[in-house]
């Protein structure tokens, strides 16, 4: 936890910025076959309670529709490989701005073993309504790092290439789907840079499964 979050010895200390409740919440996971996986507990803060929100922009980054029609024409017309992947936990890795003061107070229940009565938030956790975007700008800028370059007429598409070998990417939120050639070394390489930065699942030479694709087939070259 402190990574993310800087410990309040006394709570009198705080003489400005926003002090928010959290609360832990529990789900259940289950298996594609419908039984049970695991359990899953995920703080979140009540951002309703934030004051003087530091950027009125709280979207997170979607791809268009034509952008997505033309990526599954692109990749069924050149028989390309698909790979997604899934980051997770991805709003606790962006860092709050320097002049952002949020404090949390730990969920109803929870004792000092677990979380102190108060911290001070150092990154973003689910619930703060600029969460999305400030993962949106930490993932895009990633990208470029490795290399990418952003399309103009869509930000969410980007594209690696390297010699002959090339890498398309669609951003949503905190999924990422990828189209390269059969086969490409460029497209493992990728995704093992990205598994250095995040957590993630891979879906890989199977029906990749997003939050926005019911599924997708693809038939066997004739």
């Amino acid at each position: 936890m402190n990574t993310f979050v800087e410990f309040i010895g006394d709570p009198r200390t705080i003489t400005k910025g926003s002090l928010l409740s959290s609360k832990a919440i529990f789900n259940m996971v289950y298996n594609p076959d419908g039984s049970f996986k695991k359990f899953k507990a995920r703080l979140v803060a009540r951002g309703d309670m934030l004051k003087n929100l530091h950027d009125p922009d709280t979207y997170a980054g979607t791809v268009h529709s034509d952008t997505l029609r033309l990526f599954f024409s692109v990749a069924a017309s050149l028989d390309l490989d698909l790979v997604s992947h899934d980051i997770k936990t991805a709003f606790l890795y962006p860092s709050l701005k320097e002049n952002e003061d949020i404090y949390l107070r730990r969920p109803a229940g929870a004792t000092d073993e677990i979380m102190p009565p108060i911290v001070k938030l150092l990154k973003c956790v689910y619930g703060l309504p600029q969460a999305s975007k400030y993962f949106d700008e930490h993932l895009s800028a990633t990208l470029l790092k490795l290399g990418f370059s952003r399309c103009i007429s869509d930000n969410q598409l980007f594209l690696l290439r390297r010699g002959n070998d090339f890498v398309y990417l669609l951003k949503h939120v905190d999924d990422c789907l990828l189209a390269a050639a059969r086969n490409s070394k460029l497209l493992c390489t990728v995704g093992e840079d990205l598994s250095k930065v995040y957590k993630i699942t891979t879906f890989q030479n199977r029906t990749c499964e997003l939050c926005w694709i019911s599924y997708i087939k693809r038939s066997p070259k004739a």
